[in-house]
């Protein structure tokens, strides 16, 4: 929102992906997602903001507002649901949304960052990373990829790019080749409608 944040695209191309930087008066931290506590600089946490340009709540929905507004020692917080990092320099860079996080093993995946990986591999198309509980046997959350491609691509070079440039936790356990993605009119992953095409797809795999 243009009421919390000051954009940045004059201070060069590597803040164009920023959304800026905290107006006075307004506080903005990245914290634990379970107590809210700020995380270290760089780190991924949700986005929580504080200051006089909140509402107090949703209107009539006393459960929505329950649920993201919360009161603290130094007023009402939003936990906007997104994920995000700040720099050493306070500029804030969205990098997905809490509940796209996948847990591997005690460990926090962004997918977007590993769908960034596999999309530069030559030949793919499209592609979306979700996770799925119970893939296979296994009894946490796994990576599993879906991508477009004209032909299909070895499986063994997109994992091995993925362990090239990421760390272990966040290489997918599988990889499948599809005819589309599931997006939404603005071009959105439907990753809901995704993660289920995955379940039909397990039967035959």
């Amino acid at each position: 929102s243009r009421t919390t944040f000051i954009s940045l695209t004059k201070m060069g191309p590597e803040y164009y992906r920023s959304v800026g930087s905290c107006m006075q008066g307004i506080d903005i931290r990245v914290g634990d997602e379970k107590t809210g506590t700020p995380v270290k600089s760089g780190e991924v946490g949700e986005v929580i903001i504080r200051g006089p340009n909140l509402s107090p709540g949703y209107w009539r929905n006393q459960e929505m507002t329950d649920q993201v507004f919360r009161d603290s020692p130094q007023g009402i917080e939003f936990r906007t649901g997104d994920c995000g990092i700040i720099d050493e320099s306070g500029n804030l860079f969205i990098t997905g949304r809490m509940n796209d996080l996948v847990n591997v093993g005690g460990y926090k995946v962004n997918p977007v960052e590993v769908e960034n990986v596999i999309a530069q591999t030559a030949g793919i198309e499209d592609v979306v990373v979700v996770g799925m509980f119970g893939w296979k046997g296994i009894s946490s959350e796994s990576l599993i990829c879906l991508y477009v491609a004209d032909e299909v691509i070895d499986p063994v070079t997109i994992i091995s790019n993925c362990s090239l440039k990421l760390e272990h936790y966040k290489v997918p356990k599988e990889v499948i080749r599809v005819n589309s993605i599931p997006r939404t009119n603005t071009g959105k992953v439907k990753r809901f409608e995704a993660a289920q095409s995955i379940k039909n797809l397990g039967t035959t795999l």
